[in-house]
């Protein structure tokens, strides 16, 4: 009887967790707790490489580096490529286009400007707006 008890109990919590994380899933850190990193601007260098060949889903792919990055910063938004509503990356048999990801860095984190934003990704855009919340608190 003691076990059931625990049982339906371990259940009620996990239930009342999952509620909690699912609500506070947009929630931003304040910029007081991030990493200096994110303060640095990313940095883009030029380069010269052979092209990268490879084959996805029996797809053929050349890929032409120009440009190495050196990007830090807080993910604010991701868009899965394979969520069931993204059609262009499905009619297009682009299967290398994984994740889209919405970035803030530099003064936009040091003051905590991205506190008082939403923001979400379509299927190629990131967007953002000036939140009705207060800044630091779950999006609804």
């Amino acid at each position: 009887m003691w076990l059931h008890r625990l049982v339906r109990y371990a259940m009620i919590a996990s239930l009342l967790l999952a509620v909690v994380a699912w609500w506070m899933k947009d929630a931003l850190p304040p910029a007081a707790g991030l990493s200096a990193e994110l303060l640095e601007e990313p940095a883009q260098v030029k380069v010269i490489r052979k092209p990268i060949d490879t084959r996805v889903n029996g797809v053929d792919y050349r890929i032409q580096p120009r440009y190495s990055y050196d990007l830090r910063g807080l993910i604010v938004s991701l868009h899965h490529s394979d969520s069931w509503w993204d059609y262009a990356h499905k009619e297009w048999n682009d299967h290398i286009n994984l994740m889209d990801l919405c970035v803030v860095w530099g003064g936009n984190v040091r003051g905590g400007a991205y506190r008082g934003l939403s923001f979400w990704n379509d299927q190629w855009p990131a967007a953002l707006r000036r939140s009705r919340r207060r800044p630091g608190t779950p999006s609804t």
